[in-house]
């Protein structure tokens, strides 16, 4: 009996002594992030708690990325790159038998999405007379991310106008007109936009003669008689040169077509190299004579031609418009008779001004009257005629000028 309780002890003792014979099972790496596609330099929340062991528990978890080891804790977050790809995050837990698991992820990484740029323009007056100059302005134009690398001005049948952030413009017939931008940023994105511009018939006898000035790149072609011309006896023709100062701040190229002693008479004339003819005028007049303006501004010595000047003026116009159809007339009345010249019973003022108002009228050319103006004239004796010293030619020219210049 006591043998029998003995050896029953004994047993026991082995049992409980004895080694642990079920195998450790492995833990389980579970891996939860905040999101898989972010941002380049964006942050990313990384969670392994979730992570389990069946039979005993982990005591130790590794975040890896790229570049090696991350952090030791069970939660942390990752910084992606400034550059864009796709990087693992792997995980690997440990239990308290020393089994590991690990578990990775693919995280996308993208490129900051572009902004597109945004258009904008506007118009430094609208409505504009048919040929008037005005200025588009595109450069207040932005990009919130980067910049603008180009701009392009398109018209209504989208050809390009120009490249430029501000652009100056002139429309040669009436109608609306849409105008549009389009930008273009440093990463390819656009945007467009459209402004509508209207364009009206000038107002007043004047109307299409300003707009064409102030247009800019316009030709004014004055056909005058010895008053105008430069040099001696004429004091250096300032009429003239008073007006082409003005002009010229308008990028308007002024010929003056006339010469000293010499009238006009030959004007109509097939060529005659001592007087300004219909065939100077041709030779100086660009394209069709869209952009040119011929002021006819005949003198005193016109008008003892022996002909009709009105009926003159009229065949040398006809045979302009046939070489040059588009070109624009204006008249002027020069100034009166000299006060102590032969015939001064107004008789010279009366024929002019009555063959430029018939013409005028006829054929609808605008009238500068300066016999009509009130202006004071002051005139100097060169012993063959007189003529306007120089402040009343400079006078007279403020006074065209006041009726042609925008």
């Amino acid at each position: 009996m006591i043998r029998f309780l003995l050896s029953f002890f004994f047993i026991l003792i082995l049992i409980g002594c004895g080694s642990k014979t079920t195998p450790n099972k492995a833990p389980t790496a579970k891996l939860v992030v905040s999101d898989t596609t972010i941002i380049v330099s964006n942050l990313v929340t990384l969670d392994g708690a979730s992570s389990s062991d069946s039979d005993g528990k982990i005591i130790k978890y590794s975040w890896s990325d790229q570049n090696g080891l991350l952090s030791s804790n069970s939660q942390t977050t990752w910084r992606a790159p400034d550059k864009d790809g796709n990087y693992i995050l792997s995980l690997t837990v440990t239990d308290d038998d020393g089994a590991t698991d690990k578990k990775s992820i693919m995280i996308v990484v993208k490129k900051e999405p572009n902004i597109a740029p945004a258009a904008r323009l506007s118009a430094s007056k609208n409505p504009v007379f048919i040929r008037e100059r005005f200025t588009l302005f595109g450069s207040s134009s932005t990009d919130t991310d980067g910049n603008i690398t180009e701009y392009k001005w398109l018209d209504e049948t989208n050809s390009t106008i120009a490249t430029t952030a501000d652009v100056n413009v002139t429309i040669s017939t009436e109608g609306n007109y849409p105008i549009s931008l389009i930008v273009t940023d440093n990463l390819g994105a656009s945007d467009r936009k459209t402004i509508m511009i209207t364009v009206t018939k000038p107002t007043g006898p004047f109307g299409t003669i300003k707009s064409i000035i102030n247009s800019g790149n316009a030709t004014y072609i004055c056909v005058g008689d010895s008053t105008r011309a430069a040099g001696a006896p004429y004091d250096g023709g300032h009429l003239f040169n008073r007006m082409k100062t003005s002009l010229d701040t308008y990028n308007v190229d002024s010929v003056l077509l006339a010469r000293a002693g010499r009238e006009a008479k030959q004007f109509n004339e097939a060529n005659d190299s001592k007087f300004p003819t219909w065939r100077d005028v041709v030779n100086h007049t660009p394209s069709n004579g869209d952009t040119t303006i011929v002021d006819i501004s005949l003198g005193i010595n016109d008008l003892f031609i022996g002909t009709d000047i009105k009926t003159q003026l009229q065949e040398a116009i006809a045979k302009i418009r046939a070489q040059k159809p588009n070109t624009h007339f204006m008249l002027t009345m020069p100034n009166p008779q000299d006060p102590t010249a032969l015939n001064n019973d107004g008789t010279y003022d009366q024929l002019l001004k009555s063959a430029y108002t018939s013409l005028s009228s006829e054929m609808g050319l605008p009238l500068v009257n300066v016999i009509d103006s009130g202006l004071s004239f002051v005139y100097q004796n060169d012993t063959v005629h007189f003529h306007m010293v120089r402040t009343t030619q400079e006078a007279v020219a403020d006074f065209i000028l006041s009726k042609i210049l925008p």
